[in-house]
């Protein structure tokens, strides 16, 4: 009987848990805001679900708080919005060390989808 090969989401499975992953508009130039955050489910579905998830939020919600920018342009021109898996990590602490150098050292700073306390952790990283 032939063994399954596993994909490679498969095979680092048990060990990473954890994705960011990147909200930005196709065109990706420095006119358009993007986003990060993580998520549990980075397979492409996962992603998909991310992406329409924060979608819904800019087409239906009235206030936006600190991601108003983001979803502004996200509300104009929903069609053409991707997210993508940025990197995937076995823990929440090593996303947020990776995100501290993220906020350090992207050019055009993206919006961090994360809760006020994790934004402190990456803010803290940096410093």
């Amino acid at each position: 009987m032939a063994e399954k090969e596993l994909t490679e989401e498969e095979l680092w499975a048990e060990q990473d848990k954890y994705a960011i992953y990147h909200l930005k508009h196709v065109l990706g130039t420095r006119d358009y805001r993007s986003g990060v955050a993580v998520t549990r489910n980075w397979s492409d579905d996962g992603l998909l679900n991310a992406l329409n998830r924060h979608l819904k939020i800019a087409l239906t919600a009235s206030k936006f708080g600190p991601f108003a920018t983001l979803y502004a342009q996200m509300r104009q021109e929903p069609e053409l919005w991707v997210s993508e898996k940025v990197v995937s990590y076995p823990t929440i602490k090593d996303c947020v060390e990776h995100m501290g150098l993220m906020y350090k050292w992207e050019r055009y700073r993206p919006t961090f989808l994360v809760p006020d306390t994790q934004m402190k952790k990456i803010i803290q990283y940096v410093n």
